[in-house]
């Protein structure tokens, strides 16, 4: 079920414009095209940031090739350093200079828009691998694993993100931990910036819990309480520094393997997230998660969570992230299950 909600979420969405652009100079690059003007683009890369770059260097988006009147030549960088060197040219009389004759920068700016709206849409994607573990040899043997996997589609107004994560861990020589979780949360951008609509899923195994597996599923609505900007001196433009978002919605969940007990659960969610980039390298992430039981009012869950991130490696996209998690339930008849508390430190890479 969770694999068939991730397709359909996955499959049914608008996407993002991400083209492969190559220049007139041989160089290609891969970006996103955010404005574009009578004889230039602005695009936005993950390395380089904001650029612009003029219609005459561009010979192909996506391999399709950008027609150019013939008032605008293709011109090399090497001729366009030597024009500048050799000082401003005479103007010349061109035919955009006569009455009633046609704008050249216009004609290849609408060029330009044929070609990228014809263009099939596509999506962008950022995902990491996560690993890390512990262990200690001595009076006792202790070992601690855990492996996981995000990945975060953006297209047009949707944003989905998918998540799974296996942790395992043992103490002289006997299993004390065997879980796993994946999820999903898509979200959809409303015409009132503050408000979004959400969708999500989840899938949990723990050997040491009353139940053998639990499906989890709800739908609501997100507002951003906090937003404060800042400038960015890497990428020269302004961007989000402490972001407070909060998540009301309702669902259910269906435990398998329960003893005793009624197996399906309605549910409440009201979630509170609170995001800080301290600054190029380092941000820290806060969330916390409560699920009434909309059924029995003093039975409930919690998901908490506070992960440092900092950034090792620029180029290649690799973090060293600390985190606490924690996990409470008050259905549970033992007393020692009801709470699960677990400190993590791993790495993280994009790929």
């Amino acid at each position: 079920m969770l694999v068939a909600a991730c397709t359909l979420a996955l499959a049914s969405t608008p996407a993002l414009a991400s083209r492969r652009i190559e220049l007139v100079s041989g160089e290609t690059i891969t970006a996103t095209i955010l404005e574009r003007s009578d004889t230039s683009l602005i695009l936005s890369h993950r390395i380089l940031g904001e650029i612009r770059v003029e219609l005459s260097d561009i010979r192909t988006i996506d391999g399709r090739e950008v027609e150019q009147p013939s008032a605008l030549p293709r011109e090399s960088f090497a001729a366009k350093r030597e024009q500048a060197a050799a000082g401003p040219p005479a103007a010349p009389s061109s035919p955009a200079a006569v009455p009633g004759a046609p704008d050249a920068g216009a004609a290849a700016a609408e060029a330009v828009a044929r070609v990228v709206e014809a263009l099939p849409a596509r999506p962008t994607w950022e995902s990491r691998l996560e690993f890390g573990f512990s262990g200690s040899s001595g009076t006792t043997r202790d070992l601690r694993v855990r492996a996981g996997i995000t990945s975060t589609r953006t297209a047009g107004l949707n944003t989905t993100r998918l998540d799974s994560l296996y942790r395992y861990g043992s103490s002289r020589g006997q299993r004390s931990e065997n879980a796993a979780t994946a999820g999903l949360l898509s979200e959809w951008k409303t015409p009132e910036p503050r408000w979004s609509t959400f969708v999500q899923s989840r899938a949990d195994y723990d050997e040491f819990q009353s139940w053998d597996a639990r499906l989890s599923a709800s739908s609501g609505v997100t507002y951003r309480v906090f937003q404060l900007l800042g400038a960015d001196p890497a990428e020269g433009k302004r961007r989000d520094i402490v972001t407070m978002f909060t998540r009301v919605g309702a669902g259910a969940s269906y435990r398998f393997g329960l003893p005793s007990g009624e197996p399906l659960t309605p549910e409440g969610v009201l979630a509170v997230t609170l995001d800080w980039r301290i600054n190029d390298r380092m941000s820290l992430d806060l969330e916390s998660t409560w699920y009434p039981d909309l059924s029995e009012p003093d039975d409930f869950r919690t998901l908490s969570q506070a992960q440092w991130r900092w950034r090792v490696d620029q180029m290649r996209g690799i973090d060293l992230k600390l985190g606490l998690a924690h996990e409470y339930q008050t259905e549970s008849r033992s007393t020692s299950a009801r709470s699960d508390v677990s400190a993590f430190a791993a790495l993280s890479i994009a790929f």
